[in-house]
């Protein structure tokens, strides 16, 4: 029993010896912790972000330069309201065609001819595409391989005609691409 009771008297003594901390003390240690958690969830975000940021191959590193490619430019035209051979007029399209040259010089060739742009052709061009179009039949440009049979010829046709009236062009045409394609 005396052993009970030492054992006893031992806890006794532990619960008095409990360390009051002042309450001063409890509110700091707390208010840093909070300080410490929020500047914690502010920074996470921002050292990832930049981390992130410098693992990521800007433009530059990741694109080889291409001299052939470096003047690309597309030149898009107002659309075309066609009607389609052998319809009778009942049916027509409307396409709009965007270019991708080869030389920003060639911007001058999309444009009306003027004072201003005595090499503008794009009435010239306006007609040669209008040709093309009207010519097609309602099977012809619906077929599956309708609209990259008529880029096809559209670029050949435009190229001849740029080469052969324009001797000193630099530059080519080298896609021709339809953004709206309508036929009712």
């Amino acid at each position: 029993m005396a052993d009970e009771n030492a054992k006893n008297a031992a806890v006794e003594a532990a619960k008095e010896e409990t360390v009051d901390v002042p309450a001063d003390k409890t509110k700091t240690v707390i208010m840093s912790l909070i300080i410490l958690s929020v500047l914690v969830m502010l920074l996470t975000p921002a050292v990832t972000f930049l981390v992130v940021r410098t693992m990521m191959p800007t433009n530059q590193e990741s694109a080889p330069e291409d001299s052939s490619k470096s003047n690309v430019q597309e030149i898009s035209i107002e659309p075309f309201r066609t009607n389609i051979a052998g319809t009778q007029g009942m049916r027509y399209s409307q396409i709009t065609v965007v270019f991708e040259v080869s030389d920003g010089n060639m911007l001058k060739y999309f444009q009306k001819k003027s004072a201003e742009c005595p090499e503008g052709m794009l009435n010239r061009i306006r007609a040669r595409i209008t040709g093309i179009i009207s010519d097609k039949t309602l099977s012809g440009l619906l077929s599956k391989d309708a609209q990259t049979s008529l880029a096809n010829e559209i670029k050949t046709t435009l190229n001849a005609d740029l080469f052969d009236n324009k001797k000193e062009m630099s530059g080519q045409i080298n896609e021709v691409y339809f953004p709206s394609f309508l036929v009712q």
